[in-house]
């Protein structure tokens, strides 16, 4: 099946630590190499800034406290002001951390919509036209 395979990867995982539960060790193995392409995939797309995934859907309340920490970090707001601009921003991200900024939100929505580089180049634009930006 390796052979067959355009990228394959073999993820050698040893003999398991209770018998007959390979599914435990295979499983594990599985979600770390899945985990690490999808990190690595979303590094090399540019959806990061620095150690923080800034395009982001929060599906329950801790990844939701996340964006307000995300946003209040690369704009350097306090909480409550991440938390208006993220309900400003329909709850982007992206868009929130611009708005944060000083943005009006429609002019924010527009600069994400057609950046299509990295998430720092777009903050390096924003301060290019006369925004303080990290």
């Amino acid at each position: 099946m390796l052979a067959r395979a355009e990228h394959p990867i073999l993820l050698q995982t040893g003999s398991e630590i209770v018998a007959g539960s390979t599914r435990m060790a295979a499983g594990t193995a599985q979600k770390i190499a899945l985990t690490t392409l999808s990190t690595a995939i979303m590094v090399g797309l540019g959806r990061t800034y620095g150690p923080l995934m800034v395009h982001l859907s929060a599906s329950n309340g801790k990844l939701d406290a996340r964006r307000r920490t995300i946003v209040a970090s690369v704009a350097m707001v306090p909480g409550a002001d991440a938390d208006r601009a993220l309900h400003a921003a329909g709850g982007r991200v992206p868009e929130a951390c611009l708005i944060a900024l000083g943005l009006a939100a429609d002019e924010a929505r527009a600069r994400v919509t057609r950046h299509t580089g990295p998430f720092r180049a777009l903050l390096s634009e924003v301060a290019a036209a006369g925004r303080s930006c990290p």
